[in-house]
């Protein structure tokens, strides 16, 4: 709990901070709601792919930092057909954009809350290890789709060998 308290207040404070700066500089700022499909990816060693199906809703803050650099916090949501429990991805993304493109990179921290098996570990309620996610994607009008990978660090696993891979579709206010 500690490691969630700490993230959620570094990424207020960090998007505070860019809130300040953006409407110091007469920048734009966003909010976009998302929905979309998440599925599991892992390496050939760990078992097979594409065997997991979970909807996603998020919501997403843009502030932009210069002509093409924004910087995006988010909180996604993830849950499964069957209500075993959900996964909740809080975390922040520094973006390029370019003619409605953009490419990103930042950190999200699993945190899983229900009972059973999760990606995370067996049991109740579980928070992960920050991972590294990458996403692209394209808008138009205040529509946009984007597209995302997550590579979880959890416990001993080697890097790329337990993997997310989503899409999702989304408003731009």
């Amino acid at each position: 709990m500690k490691k969630v308290t700490l993230l959620v207040l570094a990424v207020g404070l960090f998007a505070g901070a860019a809130v300040e700066q953006a409407q110091a500089q007469g920048k734009r700022m966003g909010l976009s709601l998302n929905l979309g499909y998440q599925t599991d990816v892992w390496a050939p060693s760990s078992g097979p792919s594409f065997n997991e199906a979970w909807f996603t809703l998020d919501a997403r803050l843009y502030f932009r930092l210069s002509k093409s650099i924004e910087i995006s916090p988010e909180l996604m949501a993830v849950g499964d057909f069957e209500f075993r429990g959900y996964y909740f991805y809080p975390g922040v993304m520094l973006n390029y954009t370019a003619r409605g493109l953009f490419v990103g990179a930042g950190v999200v921290l699993p945190i899983f809350r229900g009972k059973g098996e999760s990606l995370l570990a067996e049991g109740e309620n579980a928070t992960g290890r920050a991972a590294p996610r990458v996403n692209v994607g394209y808008r138009f009008g205040n529509m946009m789709v984007t597209a995302y990978f997550i590579a979880f660090t959890e416990y001993g696993n080697k890097f790329l060998e337990m993997n997310c891979l989503g899409a999702t579709v989304g408003y731009r206010f």
